[in-house]
């Protein structure tokens, strides 16, 4: 009887295994539908694939933006040598028109200059002529005065008055 106990068990194990299957089955199948897990995991699944393929779309556009950065960087290195040039072009210009116009200042501060210095040698000269021209009459006049003695001075004094008179009249 041994051997026909240990079929009964398994009998006994395998009939209640199988009720507890059904039971866990049944409550199983009553918790999904009840919480509508189905579709909640069909919703997960949804927001799962929007947001692959929203990242998806993000990697395209960050190649995309990836791509203008190298090459708006390649262009950089082309807009720095046009800047570099024209750079070198504006300086070499302003160094020409600083020079031309210091030379041009030159030449107007030695027109000046040597106006300037015509001028106050003319001044000078006609200082000089002035002060002669003092000297000389002084020197002459003393020189008239001591050759006149008083009755020739009286004589031509007289002969003034004289010659105002006349003109009067």
């Amino acid at each position: 009887m041994h051997a026909q106990d240990f079929h009964h068990f398994l009998e006994y194990i395998f009939h209640s295994n199988i009720i507890n299957f059904l039971i866990v089955l049944a409550f199983i199948i009553w918790l999904v539908k009840k919480f509508n897990i189905i579709g909640q995991i069909d919703k997960k699944r949804v927001q799962i694939e929007n947001e692959i393929l929203s990242s998806k779309e993000k990697q395209k556009q960050s190649e995309v933006i990836l791509e203008q950065s190298q090459k708006n960087v390649e262009d950089i290195g082309i807009k720095t040598d046009e800047i570099l040039k024209n750079s070198k072009e504006l300086v070499s210009n302003l160094v020409e028109k600083v020079h031309n116009e210091t030379e041009t200042q030159v030449k107007s501060i030695e027109n000046r200059t040597s106006l300037n210095i015509e001028t106050e040698k003319k001044r000078a000269n006609e200082d000089v002529s002035k002060i002669v021209s003092k000297a000389a009459f002084i020197v002459a006049s003393e020189h008239i005065t001591k050759a006149i003695d008083d009755e020739m001075h009286e004589k031509f004094i007289d002969n003034f008055i004289e010659n105002i008179e006349n003109m009067k009249v």
